[in-house]
């Protein structure tokens, strides 16, 4: 056998970006709907709706990436560059949500939040999914574990947040950050 032979392949670029956008889409809005409450559902819809569209195109990224470019790369780079990515991605979903929310000084919150979420998400779900896909397996598993856990992260990055703002001296807390 050819080295190229040996390669495997990651399958088809449309599912990586349909199971991305799931992730993505589920995830955020999820994650958003504790916003619901206090500020209606047009945020977690806007943010379920970038995370779909942003999903895609990450999708479509990654796979091209990881067929090509980072396929030689070590692995431990690779675990490194994830949850950047992710924070990259989920701080990008929740900007271009925040507007839904109509409240021009929750932006950076919810910024950060997503950015958080997104870095523990994509910090976790791409090895299992790239490992499944690569071994021709479903990864319907993984992806359905990635879309339950949206909501947690998002609660979990809401208490970060506010912890962190806590520790380094600040008043902020959750009734407050909420409008409570």
């Amino acid at each position: 056998m050819s080295k190229q032979s040996e390669v495997r392949e990651l399958g088809a670029a449309t599912a990586w970006m349909r199971d991305v956008a799931i992730v993505g889409g589920v995830t955020s809005f999820l994650a958003t709907a504790m916003f619901a409450s206090r500020y209606g559902w047009l945020f977690p819809m806007a943010a379920g709706l970038g995370g779909i569209v942003t999903g895609v195109a990450l999708g479509a990224v990654m796979h091209r990436l990881l067929s090509g470019r980072l396929k030689r790369w070590p692995i431990s780079i690779l675990l490194l560059i994830g949850p950047v990515i992710g924070a990259g991605w989920g701080a990008a979903v929740a900007l271009l949500a925040s507007p839904a929310l109509d409240m021009r000084g929750l932006w950076a919150f919810a910024a950060m939040v997503g950015g958080f979420s997104g870095a523990v998400q994509l910090g976790w779900f791409w090895f299992p999914y790239t490992l499944l896909r690569l071994r021709g397996a479903g990864a319907w598993i993984v992806v359905a574990l990635a879309s339950l856990l949206g909501p947690l992260l998002g609660y979990f990055g809401v208490l970060a947040i506010l912890g962190l703002g806590a520790i380094i001296g600040g008043r902020a807390s959750l009734g407050s950050v909420l409008g409570f």
